[in-house]
């Protein structure tokens, strides 16, 4: 059961099934609880707010299908990606990767064609019964990719960890397509009557699923640097083999500066641009139901993201051995969950303040 566990990386599934559960139940549903625009009244001769109470229109069972099937084809990757990988993580001296092991190769590509289209199957159920089976290529054509990754890209520089990083960000994505189509259906007479869509939902998204593309480009080219020794002795032609470790060091901190920008926008630019109104405040709220959400986000961000964020730069600056780069690979998967949890914060700020655009 342990290398069965490993295999299929089951940490990492937990967080996928952690981020899309978040994005559903957390980020989305905190987006349109109550929602508020702004709307001329002809009678009132002047711009009025009005509140709506939306609520989330995709089943539970449909959403427990869907993150099943995301977990699927994931795990058929991670499968696949170790049967391939099975020299180079020995060379590497990984003792996760159990294929050829205690698990035999045949078994392992047994486990690959199950899960995968078993995840594949789960996709199809989901787009039916939205009417829409034209999403299920998007489950079909990223299985494709996990396979040819680990068959042919992942030894191309930028290429592999390009692919990966797309991959990751996808997941995200993927909820606001189905909210969005489930949403539309509901309440498509309450749209069209004041003009609005649900489609600011993949713009909210959409910061969260750059997120996760940045912090995994950033975790890939870590863990290539960490893995250097097997890669090169296997014939692989990664960014560190190709360019070496200051170049792969440049890059790194490169795309964490980027990072860190992304977050302080957010909270120097974005939330300031926004009126954060107290639904029913009373003496009695807690001391954390008072802080205004642009300190809120500020606070969060530079504690959980930025500061991990900069030592992981000095991390990778100083680094001269693959316990360096694996300490820094580490922390940047804890920033991956603490990014993701930032929804949390987003959730707080919409389900507690009216928030309008100046």
């Amino acid at each position: 059961m342990k290398a069965f566990l490993n295999l299929i990386r089951w940490k990492n599934l937990l967080m996928i099934a952690f981020t899309m559960l978040v994005m559903h139940y957390v980020l989305i549903y905190g987006l349109i609880k109550y929602h508020t625009i702004e709307d001329y009244s002809f009678i009132l001769k002047k711009m009025q707010v009005l509140s709506f109470d939306f609520e989330l229109q995709l089943a539970d069972f449909q959403f427990s299908i869907l993150v099943l099937s995301v977990l699927l084809i994931a795990a058929g990757g991670y499968i696949i990606n170790d049967v391939f990988d099975k020299n180079i993580d020995a060379v590497n001296k990984k003792t996760r990767n159990p294929v050829g092991k205690t698990i035999s190769v045949s078994v392992a590509e047994i486990l690959y064609f199950i899960t995968t289209i078993l995840g594949i199957l789960g996709s199809l159920w989901v787009s039916y019964s939205l009417n829409l089976w034209q999403l299920s290529f998007i489950f079909i054509i990223t299985a494709g990719l996990l396979y040819f990754y680990s068959a042919n890209y992942q030894s191309v520089p930028f290429v592999g960890n390009l692919l990966v990083a797309l991959i990751v960000a996808i997941v995200p994505f993927l909820i606001p397509i189905f909210d969005v189509l489930s949403l539309n259906k509901i309440y498509r007479p309450t749209l069209l009557n004041y003009g609005f869509n649900f489609n600011f939902l993949f713009i909210w998204v959409g910061g969260f699923a750059f997120f996760a593309f940045l912090t995994t480009l950033i975790r890939e080219i870590v863990k290539d640097t960490e893995d250097f020794e097997g890669d090169k002795a296997m014939g692989q032609n990664t960014i560190p083999i190709k360019f070496g470790s200051g170049v792969t060091k440049v890059i790194i901190i490169s795309l964490s500066f980027i990072l860190i920008l992304g977050v302080l926008w957010i909270n120097y630019f974005y939330f300031p641009n926004h009126i954060f109104i107290k639904y029913n405040f009373t003496p009695d709220d807690v001391w954390w139901q008072q802080i205004p959400p642009a300190s809120f986000s500020s606070w969060y961000s530079f504690i959980f993201i930025i500061f991990p964020s900069i030592f992981v730069i000095y991390k990778v600056f100083s680094a001269n051995d693959k316990k360096d780069y694996a300490i820094a690979g580490n922390l940047i998967k804890l920033i991956m969950i603490l990014g993701i949890s930032y929804s949390f914060v987003i959730a707080y700020s919409f389900l507690n303040f009216q928030i309008l655009v100046q």
